[in-house]
């Protein structure tokens, strides 16, 4: 195992009880996934920062999310929600993030389509690399979307690893529809590829999946027409196109073909049994996301045997409240923190 990238957070000099962050490359032996598919000594990447001292708490994020979660340094995903004196406050806890396998610096799939990843297959490989880096108990999973189902997964297959789960904006199953949406996205990659346009297909399936993330009422609200005039219209047209190619454009940069593939497919193989997860959840949902029903949020809580709270909040912008809606967010974060957290390290 390689520290790299080991710097000062400003956190750090602020707030004593906190450490600086620092970036882990962690070199696993040989793990073969659950359709007997053999990865040879995969690399995990994971960050490692806040009170080492305090409980241990791993956050998972979307398929987009990288190991880069907390606000001590620019650009992480959830900058305004973690941090020192934050919600997830990093001077009284540690936190732990990654790098999925198959995106960032973890290790990528050799070719499209080369890896049937399963959330059991991602839960699991993440637990190897967090015990090879020494740390064997989690006193919490906060999981986002595709974070959610892979935390529900180490729920149910190491409670006694992940002690209390907070799932935000994901469910046991995958809706249909949103099957369909990313089967969709995944030929449009495909399709890229077989014409020698990889990025573009990145870029086209990313323009297509917005349009699912985001509500009508988003859209109409952020792009309003005001008339039925044929030049407002139109502006309206021009204005919509240029904010989706601009979320493609930046997505189709950072984010390979064979990435994208990996983990879009890995959404659709989640097929967790709640009976099963036998540690404590927090569910908190979106009633109006098109990604994750909230409907199958109540069924998942409904089944599972320690659900200590649903909490759903009406947002336009659907399946992406997680990262807009701050003030619900850093509610149910910080009673979780006061909660689940505070009992399992008591």
């Amino acid at each position: 195992m390689l520290a790299i990238n080991a710097f000062d957070s400003p956190a750090f000099w602020a707030h004593p009880s906190s450490c600086p962050s620092t970036d882990h490359f962690v070199d696993l032996g040989s793990f073969t996934l659950s359709d007997g598919t053999v990865i040879d000594k995969p690399r995990v990447a994971l960050r490692d920062t806040g009170n080492r001292s305090g409980p241990a708490v791993l956050i998972l994020g979307g398929i987009s999310a990288l190991r880069h979660v907390d606000g001590d340094e620019a650009g992480g995903w959830w900058e305004r929600i973690v941090g020192a004196g934050k919600a997830v406050d990093t001077t009284q806890q540690r936190i732990l993030s990654v790098d999925y396998l198959g995106a960032g610096d973890s290790t990528h799939p050799p070719a499209a389509d080369a890896w049937q990843l399963t959330p059991f297959d991602q839960a699991r490989i993440i637990e190897r690399a967090l015990r090879a880096h020494g740390v064997h108990s989690l006193a919490g999973v906060i999981g986002c979307s595709y974070g959610g189902l892979v935390a529900l997964a180490l729920g149910e297959r190491s409670p006694d690893f992940a002690n209390t789960l907070c799932v935000l904006c994901a469910s046991h199953r995958p809706a249909v529809r949103t099957t369909a949406y990313r089967s969709v996205q995944r030929d449009i990659v495909r399709l890229g590829l077989e014409n020698g346009h990889p990025r573009q297909g990145v870029e086209l399936a990313r323009r297509l999946a917005m349009i699912g993330f985001r509500t009508g009422e988003e859209l109409d609200a952020r792009f309003p027409s005001l008339g039925i005039a044929d030049d407002e219209a139109r502006q309206t047209r021009s204005n919509v196109q240029s904010y989706l190619a601009a979320k493609g454009d930046f997505y189709g940069s950072t984010v390979s073909p064979e990435t994208f593939l990996c983990l879009s497919q890995s959404c659709d193989l989640g097929q967790i049994h709640p009976e099963s997860v036998r540690c404590p959840v927090w569910l908190a949902a979106a009633e109006t996301d098109e990604i994750v029903p909230v409907e199958h949020v109540r069924e998942l809580a409904s089944r599972l045997p320690k659900c200590l709270s649903l909490r759903t909040v009406y947002s336009r912008t659907g399946h992406d409240a997680f990262l807009t809606e701050e003030g619900f967010v850093c509610e149910i974060l910080s009673s979780f923190s006061s909660g689940s957290l505070k009992e399992v390290c008591s």
